[in-house]
């Protein structure tokens, strides 16, 4: 896009009049430095390319008194009026200039010199990607030596990735980083500025004594406005060989998780760092067995560490509670009621021995034997029994727990 700039002047043409050339399309060479003359006139010369062949050596335009530009060889020297000045000083090396001289004679000596001076606009392209603006958009034409500034931003949940000015990067970018403002000042060539966003990323950290998690323990990442499921996969986690298992009993959330909650699984929508941390209760088993006949009061199972687990041992019928083997303090062993502490997996066994024997008496035909039946017999105790032949008979033989007598 080109800004022209008409100045029409009027005067009493000095030199002889005569066919005066139309010169288009130079290109500017040099900076202007411009001189003040009388009158409110300024001068510049400025040099230029051969993209023209000029009629003769050496022209010279005037009106009135004042010229009005000087052609020589490759170099032209304008003399313009104060207000054109600025458009002058505003050219720089590169620049193409478009010059038109009209000049007619008319009766009594008058002549109309026009001047045109095209300026080039210069243009910045500016372009965004997705998930965020650049302001403003497109090509954007300024005049040159002007400034112009650009401002980016981002979409929600997203960040400038990188900006580039001429495909080379500025500034530093990174999660946080959601608007930035580019100025280019003075503007003389033309120029790129383009822009990349990318979706924040949230961490979510997982933190569990137990693996059989989802995400598994650890730091993984997620998008911003993810949502997201975290849940135990396995709860209890036994080892039955070891008495030892792990339940889980909810979660204590951080960030975009819930504060706390109970149960194995937890929905959320990430959008800033966040933690969920599975709490896991341990569990020890206590196994409990007996010899002999007898009873006992408690439960064998899982039981939460440090629990207090009351057993009592009950004798059966003829018997007597001896002692508890296996996890069980030595000052307790004789007791018939216990009180284990489960601060880790235990065995015990309650030991009952027979109190009361039962001999079974029995005579054959023709005599007696007292006392006779199931006679029950206390540990340690002796037992007599009488044995009696009828009249007119005799004791053929006793016989204990299927022998006879030695």
């Amino acid at each position: 896009m080109r800004r022209k700039f008409l100045l029409l002047l009027t005067g009493v043409l000095l030199l002889a009049a005569g066919s005066h050339p139309a010169f288009s399309a130079m290109t500017v060479t040099n900076n202007a430095q411009l001189a003040e003359h009388p009158e409110h006139f300024w001068s510049t010369t400025f040099k230029f390319q051969d993209e023209f062949q000029s009629v003769g050596s050496s022209y010279t335009y005037r009106f009135g008194r004042t010229k009005y530009y000087q052609i020589q060889g490759r170099e032209i020297t304008f003399y313009v009026p104060q207000i054109m000045a600025p458009t002058l000083a505003r050219l720089k090396p590169g620049d193409k200039i478009n010059i038109e001289a009209m000049i007619q004679n008319e009766d009594q000596g008058l002549v109309i010199v026009a001047l045109r001076v095209s300026l080039d606009n210069q243009v910045i392209t500016a372009a965004a990607g997705n998930n965020g603006t650049i302001e403003p958009f497109g090509e954007v034409e300024i005049p040159r030596g002007n400034g112009q500034t650009f401002d980016i931003k981002a979409a929600y949940g997203c960040h400038i990735d990188q900006v580039l000015v001429d495909n080379l990067p500025v500034g530093s970018f990174g999660r946080g980083s959601n608007t930035f403002r580019y100025v280019f000042n003075n503007v003389t060539n033309r120029h790129m500025i383009s822009c990349t966003f990318t979706r924040d990323v949230y961490e979510l950290k997982v933190e569990s004594s137990q693996v059989a998690v989802s995400p598994p323990p650890g730091v993984v990442t997620f998008d911003f406005a993810a949502r997201v499921t975290a849940q135990v996969n396995q709860s209890p986690v036994e080892d039955k060989a070891a008495g030892i298992r792990y339940v889980c009993t909810g979660w204590t959330g951080g960030g975009g998780v819930p504060e706390s909650g109970k149960g194995t699984r937890v929905e959320f929508v990430i959008t800033n760092d966040s933690s969920v941390t599975w709490n896991w209760d341990r569990e020890y088993w206590l196994s409990v067995g007996k010899e002999q006949t007898g009873l006992i009061e408690g439960r064998e199972g899982w039981y939460a560490v440090g629990t207090t687990v009351d057993l009592k041992a009950t004798p059966g019928k003829r018997c007597r509670f001896v002692q508890w083997k296996g996890d069980v303090p030595e000052s307790d062993i004789r007791k018939d009621t216990i009180k284990l502490t489960m601060d880790r997996a235990r065995s015990v066994i309650a030991v009952f021995e027979q109190d009361a024997y039962v001999v079974n008496a029995e005579a054959g035909k023709n005599g007696s034997i007292e006392p006779a039946g199931e006679v029950e017999i206390w540990r340690g105790k002796d037992a007599e029994f009488v044995v009696h032949a009828d009249s007119g008979y005799h004791i053929d033989q006793v016989t204990v727990d299927g022998t006879g007598p030695d």
